[in-house]
């Protein structure tokens, strides 16, 4: 890809980014394209381009999003027209030359518009006093002579104005070193952006893992807890039919002091009477039963009182 442009030397193989632009579809536009590339010879337009050099900065459309990164093409805006012509110069020698012929052209515009300032503060004498004017020698005459030493002196060089001023190409080396810097700058928080982005993605999928083993662990206890109701419930069915109400709280709160039914009582008395080897070892497992010693002790004693039997035997009233 190559360049329309008469004595363009930009292609697409080179260091530097350049953009190709396509000839646009409109023919008045594209005559006016073809025009601006001052060629010869007669050439297709629907496969040749024009580079980037030869628009404006303000002719793209999005040229600060390109050069931020933001966009990965230049584009043009409609119905422009390209309004620069550079003639490239591939010789130093020639270029030189060039240079030196745009600061002469510029010092010989500064020393016009300095003549013409010098022209304009003079006050113009009029040709017919000019010729009443006499001569006068003032080598014996009495008139006091100028003091010279206070004037202004005009400068006999104009090396301190070569110091001061910058040509356009000083400018433009200027400006491209602030280009370099402003995207060394864009390069760099590019690169912090990207880390920051994969920081945040493994932060991310880090997350979804931790949601996704809390998710299951939860599954996993409601589960346990589901099936450790289910076999309460079926345990409590099977022990109703063996103990209790008062046996069964005993299991279920292990309380130290309990208030014995009379049923309860009995059952221990009956056990015990028929067995006392047997009550010890099923009281020593766990079985919910009362202490010897209170069984030992009903069995001492006489018959409750006709108010007590429908109560709970104590230890207070066994006492």
């Amino acid at each position: 890809m190559k360049c329309a442009v008469s004595n363009c030397t930009s292609h697409n193989g080179q260091k530097e980014s350049c953009s190709f632009f396509n000839f646009p579809v409109n023919e008045e536009l594209s005559k006016k394209w073809a025009l601006f590339c001052r060629r010869k010879k007669v050439f297709n337009a629907r496969t040749s381009y024009i580079c980037m050099k030869h628009f404006k900065k303000e002719d793209i459309e999005n040229g600060v999003e390109y050069e931020m990164g933001f966009a990965k093409k230049r584009i043009l805006k409609r119905g422009v027209v390209p309004t620069i012509f550079k003639v490239e110069v591939s010789n130093p020698e020639r270029k030189e030359r060039l240079v030196q012929r745009e600061n002469r052209r510029i010092v010989n515009e500064l020393l016009k518009q300095n003549d013409a300032e010098h022209k304009s503060a003079v006050v113009p004498v009029e040709e017919a006093n000019m010729e009443t004017l006499e001569t006068v020698d003032l080598t014996n005459s009495d008139v006091p002579l100028l003091d010279m030493s206070n004037a202004i002196e005009t400068p006999t060089s104009l090396e301190p104005f070569f110091e001061t001023y910058k040509t356009p190409f000083e400018e433009i080396e200027e400006l491209e070193t602030k280009l370099e810097k402003q995207q060394q700058e864009i390069e760099e928080l590019r690169k912090v952006n990207k880390k920051q982005q994969r920081e945040i993605s493994i932060a991310k999928q880090e997350l979804e893992f931790i949601k996704r083993k809390h998710s299951y662990e939860l599954k996993l206890l409601e589960k346990q807890v589901t099936t450790a109701q289910t076999e309460k419930t079926s345990i409590e069915a099977k022990l109703v039919n063996i103990f209790s109400k008062k046996q069964l709280d005993v299991l279920k709160s292990e309380m130290n002091r309990t208030h014995w039914s009379i049923s309860d009582v009995e059952q221990a008395k009956f056990i015990y009477t028929k067995s006392n080897k047997i009550y010890n070892y099923l009281y020593n497992r766990g079985f919910p039963l009362p202490a010897v010693r209170k069984v030992k002790a009903w069995l001492n004693m006489k018959a409750p009182a006709a108010h007590l039997k429908d109560h709970c035997y104590t230890s207070e009233l066994l006492q």
